[in-house]
């Protein structure tokens, strides 16, 4: 589980604004060499970051197949471990659908992307029609809720992959969604969806994307660094952005970007 999600300011020492290089943005308070405590809202090492949650919710219908919902886990393990998931920064959560929706997971359910990623990567295939309404409208009203790891402030984001259509003609969880101002961004994957519906979901048509399984690979990457970006024009080799404009570098190499070659960031 999630630490909690705010510092209570009052309890803190505060140092002087020496002591935090950049200074503490957007009301944050320095509390220690580069620690800032944040106002709601904001995260980051110096609170300059408005990070979102995000829920993935995931087609299992039978015509995705075991075989396809196994490269959907793993090429969305792969573009998680490149995010920077913390309590304060980037929450994620999944649900999965055919003709019923489950929870794999909630927003504060995994602190480490290692084990949000094991718990991806374990996933079983279910199966069954499409009821993408149903699946979404469970993502805002179940998911997307205090009690399930929801930060007041932040910006929700539902991420929706699917092959197909959907069964239903209602829209009730879509209306949900718009209700709680939730940002809604479909994938279609393959020949089979129908892109009028699946346009008609998404909050923007900008927000509208199709692909194949072979490509997810490089779609998901690109779309998730479109919404989750705080470092662009993106962190270097294997970094990962910890607040705006820098990045925590591997070992061999330095830099806001890790773009040098040399020793780690600090």
């Amino acid at each position: 589980m999630f630490e909690k999600e705010s510092v209570d300011l009052s309890l803190i020492t505060i140092f002087t604004t020496d002591e935090c290089f950049p200074p503490c943005q957007h009301g944050g308070e320095c509390f220690g060499p580069n620690k800032c405590a944040c106002r709601p809202g904001y995260g980051g090492d110096f609170c300059d970051v408005n990070p979102p949650d995000i829920i993935f919710v995931i087609d299992e219908s039978g015509s995705v197949g075991d075989a396809n919902f196994r490269v959907t886990m793993e090429y969305l393990a792969n573009a998680v471990n490149r995010l920077p998931v913390r309590y304060d920064l980037l929450r994620i959560g999944m649900a999965l659908f055919d003709d019923s929706v489950r929870k794999s997971f909630n927003l504060d359910d995994h602190s480490t992307k290692k084990s949000m990623t094991d718990a991806i990567l374990k996933t079983y295939f279910g199966s069954g029609g499409t009821y993408i309404d149903r699946a979404i409208g469970f993502a805002c009203r179940d998911m997307f809720t205090r009690e399930s790891g929801e930060r007041t402030h932040s910006h929700n984001i539902l991420v929706l992959l699917t092959d197909g259509g959907s069964s239903e003609t209602n829209k009730p969880g879509l209306a949900a969604c718009k209700s709680k101002n939730v940002t809604i961004i479909g994938i279609g994957i393959g020949n089979s969806i129908n892109e009028i519906q699946l346009k008609s979901l998404v909050s923007k048509p900008e927000y509208y994307f199709d692909t194949t399984y072979d490509n997810l690979d490089t779609t998901l990457p690109k779309l998730l660094k479109t919404i989750t970006d705080f470092c662009p024009p993106g962190c270097k080799n294997g970094g990962i952005c910890i607040a705006r404009g820098k990045c925590d570098c591997p070992g061999g190499y330095a830099g806001n970007l890790c773009e040098i070659q040399g020793t780690r960031s600090k």
